[in-house]
């Protein structure tokens, strides 16, 4: 069986750690947004998910792109399908809070914070 999650090494003391369960979004949606934001820091992270909820910036689809239409902000990233996964973006900037709440509750403030694994 699988590791649930990945565990930087020699992070645990630096770590934080969100997570959420039976939610009512899209699996395909949700992986490419959260891969979108994979090692982005806090405050990045945050912004980009208010731009993407806001069509300002697009969430890259790489591996479930079958039927997902071609934009121009997808250039950014290299790529040039995508799509603004409201919803998902949505929950994400929910579980990023969370996540850096229980930050600044075990990690002294000051601390570079980034998201490693979503």
């Amino acid at each position: 069986m699988l590791p649930v999650a990945k565990c930087v090494a020699n992070a645990e003391g630096n770590t934080a750690k969100a997570r959420g369960s039976y939610l009512r979004v899209h699996f395909k949606n949700t992986r490419e947004t959260a891969q979108a934001i994979k090692r982005m820091h806090v405050k990045r992270a945050t912004k980009y998910l208010k731009n993407v909820m806001a069509k300002k910036e697009v969430v890259p689809f790489r591996r479930f792109s079958g039927g997902v239409g071609r934009c121009a902000q997808a250039k950014a990233f290299k790529h040039s399908q995508g799509r603004w996964p409201k919803k998902s973006a949505e929950f994400l900037l929910q579980l990023l809070k969370n996540a850096e709440s229980n930050a600044e509750y075990k990690v002294n403030y000051g601390v570079s914070q980034s998201c490693y694994s979503f």
